[in-house]
């Protein structure tokens, strides 16, 4: 059902953006065969990312919120590795951007127990942990941007 609703939000947030009506019959075979390997691979992705959680949850005893940070920030190392092989990124650049999808993932992690603990309604806690988590996790990100670029 996630998946579903996953693939179904990137699906009406993208093709609008290229300017076509998919209700008025403006996608060209093209685009619904890049559609269905986009919506394929999402599927893959998040089933992987599921099973994933769902394993770290039941044998290895992990709270759902750790899990999930545990594999976004492997899926997302994991994405860099591919770009760094591929020489799209240095390896400064993969070990810094390695360094924020790790820690980004913490800080939501944490946000979504200090949420939990707070506010200790199944899942509500948790949600509004993340997304505070979140937004903390966006203010050091661009406050870090913002330093880097003065020092240049």
């Amino acid at each position: 059902m996630i998946i579903i609703i996953d693939n179904g939000i990137v699906y009406f947030l993208e093709v609008p953006k290229e300017g076509k009506n998919v209700f008025k019959g403006e996608l060209t075979l093209e685009d619904w065969k890049e559609i269905g390997i986009d919506t394929a691979t999402g599927a893959t992705l998040s089933s992987i990312s599921a099973t994933a959680i769902y394993g770290l949850t039941n044998f290895a005893q992990m709270s759902a919120p750790l899990a999930g940070a545990f594999v976004s920030a492997g899926m997302e190392v994991a994405s860099l590795v591919k770009s760094w092989n591929r020489g799209e990124i240095s390896s400064e650049e993969f070990v810094e951007l390695s360094l924020f999808a790790c820690a980004d993932s913490a800080i939501v992690a944490t946000g979504a127990a200090i949420g939990q603990a707070l506010i200790p309604v199944p899942v509500i806690g948790a949600v509004i942990g993340s997304i505070a988590g979140r937004i903390v996790s966006d203010f050091c990100k661009n406050l870090l941007i913002r330093r880097k670029y003065k020092t240049v």
